[in-house]
């Protein structure tokens, strides 16, 4: 509480001097510590405003992400049990072809039961304390061909379980597989599989203190002093089918390597679809295409709306949005708003832009599609369709291929030439740069 010494030392003329000094400090401060105030709710807003700009900018990306390799091509299969999927959009393109499956790939499985009489007990010790799986090709005789796959597994003496062999098997980086299945009550077998193709047979055998020993053995080839105490359920096989007649061998149902581009995966095929014609196909479609554009659009359009409504000028003496004048924004807005007149170089040779589909920029600065134009174009350019969702590599000879580790790159149409002195690339501007490698 302040003192009035003043009134105190009876001078002066009985003005509350104290209550005229307050007065006086608080016109000097109370305009200060107002705008103090002022700029920091703005400066709070603001960085609330950047906050929410950051979730917006991560939900667009996350959403255009989905987008990436949707280039309008449309994949179909007159069969549910032969699919196809694109996994290099840069490469893939159109084709139809007629498939015909014989049979499809299988692993060999083998069923260890004990020589019949099945394990009792999936705990105890059964008397080995090493275990040898080899890959190959069983052909007639018997006779055994390593395809160069091995794997042995060193166990306890005197510990090894029927399931301390089944985490050995699946932990091993061969890909065989193994599971326990308990085929009656108190009677357990060793179910083992290996992978796909008939270049992937088992031989198994199993030792004890170094002495081979019959526990778990598939040796056909071999007998020798022990029986093969597992019996063949599946033999293992190629996937064999026919593409517009012509004879096709895979060793697995997963086939990347049929077309470019494209992964074909044949699934248990059922006794009606064998050696029946199915169709495969992938073909541009502008009903896809134009799904996929009024996506693009619609993600555009969202964003910029955001930016526009928090960058707004005041009027009419209200307050502007909580970005105004924001350099960022300004630049972000006037990037989205160009994109339509923005050429997308490097996926052909003249270069390629979204007004080309019927994109176009509206008085407000929003996107919208001429689907007439949009059609017209597709109709004869659709791989340039590509441009608007993918960022690839592509090269215009089959023997040179290329790859970026990122997206991060400088996007154009490069010249590559192979000559005495060496690889070279040359850009757009005629640039020619050398390329070399060491170690």
């Amino acid at each position: 509480m302040a003192t009035d010494y003043l009134s105190a030392l009876n001078a002066g003329s009985g003005l509350n001097v104290p209550q005229i000094v307050d007065a006086l400090v608080d016109a000097e401060r109370v305009p200060k510590q107002q705008k103090i105030d002022e700029a920091k709710e703005t400066a709070t807003v603001k960085i609330s405003a950047l906050g929410t700009l950051k979730n917006e900018l991560s939900v667009f990306q996350t959403n255009t992400a989905a987008l990436d390799g949707q280039i309008g091509l449309a994949l179909s299969s007159s069969t549910s049990n032969v699919t196809l999927s694109r996994t290099d959009s840069s490469i893939a393109s159109e084709f139809s072809h007629t498939i015909n499956v014989s049979s499809i790939a299988n692993g060999q499985v083998l069923n260890f039961n004990n020589g019949g009489s099945g394990f009792s007990s999936i705990t105890a010790d059964i008397g080995i304390d090493s275990l040898t799986i080899d890959l190959g090709t069983w052909a007639t005789g018997p006779a055994f061909t390593s395809n160069g796959t091995s794997s042995t597994f060193s166990l306890t003496a005197g510990a090894t379980s029927l399931t301390d062999v089944r985490d050995a098997i699946n932990n091993a980086t061969i890909g065989v597989t193994a599971s326990i299945i308990e085929v009656s009550e108190g009677s357990y077998s060793l179910m083992v599989k290996s992978p796909e193709g008939v270049e992937n047979a088992l031989r198994v055998t199993t030792s004890l203190s170094g002495s081979a020993v019959g526990v778990m053995k598939y040796d056909p080839e071999n007998t020798g002093s022990f029986a093969d105490t597992a019996t063949q359920v599946v033999s293992a096989s190629d996937a064999s089918f026919t593409i517009d007649g012509i004879a096709v061998t895979r060793s697995t149902n997963t086939i990347t390597d049929l077309f470019s581009g494209i992964t074909v995966d044949l699934d248990d095929v059922s006794a009606s679809d064998l050696g029946t014609d199915q169709t495969i196909s992938s073909r541009y479609s502008e009903t896809d295409a134009l799904s996929i554009l009024e996506t693009v659009v619609s993600e555009i359009n969202f964003l910029l709306s955001f930016l526009q409504e928090q960058s707004k000028p005041g009027t009419n003496g209200e307050d502007g949005g909580p970005l105004n004048g924001d350099h960022f924004i300004r630049h972000t807005e006037s990037k989205i708003k160009n994109l339509t007149s923005t050429a997308i170089v490097g996926y052909d040779d003249e270069e390629v832009y979204l007004s080309n589909f019927g994109v176009v920029t509206k008085l407000d600065g929003t996107l919208s599609i001429d689907e007439k134009r949009f059609r017209e174009y597709f109709e004869a350019n659709p791989e340039h369709f590509a441009a608007v969702t993918t960022s690839m590599v592509r090269t215009g000879d089959a023997g040179v291929t290329g790859s970026a580790p990122t997206d991060l790159f400088t996007a154009g149409v490069y010249d590559f030439s192979l000559g005495g002195s060496g690889p070279e690339l040359t850009d757009s501007n005629g640039v020619t740069v050398s390329m070399s490698a060491g170690t």
